[in-house]
């Protein structure tokens, strides 16, 4: 089942596929609240985009009371390495805000938290802040998360999207990282 602003692509399904196979489940909802082209910032407690992905959640909730949300699979960055961005963006702070508000706002402290680091970059002239956003997004602290690396994944679609096989891949990545948080 999927609710959400965007159409469950690639990691999403690749993640459920895999969350499904090794218990009783026969069904798994995808919140999908993702939007392309967005900086951090507008994912922060008092944006839009958070108002929007907590308005998806409660949704799913009235509709499926005994649903529980198992974790947050999140992947952003490239529009803040963009010179739209500036010359710096506090990337790994406003994440961890964003993850903390996520978390206090659904009652649950120890929520599993994935995220992926930002692939290879192929047009440093577009995306002059890409490698400083891959350090910052190394080095997040907030417990019961974890990084998943891109950078050596190979099928792109474009100068910095993955193609089906690569999000396939991530999707695969992100679950193992969410096995290796809840066990």
């Amino acid at each position: 089942i999927w609710r959400g602003l965007d159409v469950p692509r690639g990691i999403g399904i690749s993640f459920a596929e895999r969350y499904l196979q090794p218990t009783s489940r026969s069904q798994v909802i995808i919140a999908q609240c993702s939007e392309g082209a967005t900086s951090i910032y507008e994912w922060q407690p008092a944006g839009g985009l958070y108002a929007r992905c907590q308005e998806i959640i409660t949704n799913i909730q009235r509709d499926y009371p005994t649903a529980q949300l198992a974790g947050i699979l999140f992947w952003q960055g490239e529009r803040d390495a963009t010179t739209a961005a500036g010359p710096y963006v506090p990337w790994a702070d406003l994440f961890q805000h964003t993850m903390r508000g996520f978390r206090q706002w659904y009652g649950d402290n120890q929520l599993p938290v994935i995220y992926c680091q930002l692939g290879l970059d192929s047009q440093p002239v577009q995306y002059p802040n890409w490698s400083d956003v891959k350090i910052q997004q190394a080095n997040v602290y907030l417990s019961y998360s974890a990084m998943v690396r891109t950078d050596d994944i190979t099928d792109v679609a474009d100068s910095v999207h993955f193609g089906a096989a690569g999000l396939a891949e991530i999707g695969r990545r992100m679950h193992t990282a969410y096995q290796g948080l809840i066990q």
